[in-house]
């Protein structure tokens, strides 16, 4: 990254625009706040430079220079210029405006959050999901958005932890990861008698788990805490395997073997997005 001082003009700040290709959209009221400031003289310039990749496309930056044009204020600003994709995916946030991974990368909340909870509970084990990079997160995009899609389309309404992307994270693992079209097609139907309540055709594992959900034993996954999380993310992952759909019990005896299993599948599926 290269950092320098710039003066900064209306027609500037409309010229850098015009390359604003991939950003969130404009807050009109954070437009206009910056801009009172300006036009008040309140405007300081701050450690928080204007960011632009190697093309000049605009990163970071498009409230204040919306709120140059605005304000119709002239004065020096920082310019910092990326190189690396994977820097320009990770940048700075303007004067408190958060942005999330869906403003980032452009994308649907439930396709970034099952990706990331993918990458989360099976490559990266961090606390929270939140904490992947997010040019891995697009590459499982860019690689896996029809599955992904697919998966997502079988929810017609959130029902709790059964259209949680956790849930939908692991079924896509278990569904694809090293299986034939047959085989992900037969956990797909699976997923989607259990998503209807529809108990015939339904695999005994697919009943044990629905059974642990109902009769309160899996009572302590609905808190939303990371280890009941990653609970059911197993679970999930167990009773939609078409290799265990003969399995008349929710249970997980071997935790380390579970996880090994799933790093393993997962690096096979996933893994070229990694580099």
């Amino acid at each position: 990254m290269r950092v320098t001082e710039i003066f900064m003009t209306p027609e500037l700040a409309a010229q850098m625009l015009s390359k604003n290709e991939r950003n969130r959209p404009i807050r009109k009221t954070t437009v206009q706040a910056y801009a009172a400031d300006m036009a008040a003289g309140r405007w300081e310039q701050t450690h928080q430079a204007i960011a632009v990749d190697a093309h000049g496309k605009l990163l970071d930056g498009q409230h204040r220079l919306s709120a140059v044009i605005v304000a119709q204020w002239s004065g020096t600003m920082l310019l910092a210029t990326y190189g690396k994709s994977e820097e320009t995916m990770q940048l700075p946030v303007d004067r408190g405006v958060r942005r999330t991974a869906f403003d980032v990368l452009q994308r649907s909340r439930p396709q970034v959050e099952i990706a990331s909870r993918l990458l989360a509970y099976t490559i990266y084990y961090t606390r929270s999901s939140g904490n992947t990079p997010l040019y891995v997160i697009e590459n499982v995009l860019q690689m896996h958005e029809t599955k992904i899609d697919r998966i997502h389309k079988i929810c017609t309404a959130n029902k709790r932890i059964i259209g949680a992307a956790t849930t939908l994270a692991a079924l896509l693992l278990t569904a694809y990861a090293e299986r034939s079209e047959e085989e992900s097609e037969q956990s797909l139907e699976q997923y989607r008698l259990f998503f209807e309540q529809r108990y015939d055709g339904m695999w005994p594992h697919v009943q044990a788990f629905n059974g642990y959900l109902i009769t309160g034993n899996g009572a302590s996954a609905r808190i939303g805490g990371r280890s009941s999380q990653v609970d059911i993310f197993l679970r999930v992952y167990l009773a939609f395997d078409i290799t265990r759909k003969n399995c008349k019990v929710c249970r997980i005896s071997n935790y380390d073997g579970v996880k090994q299993e799933i790093h393993k599948r997962a690096m096979a599926f996933i893994g070229p997005c990694l580099e």
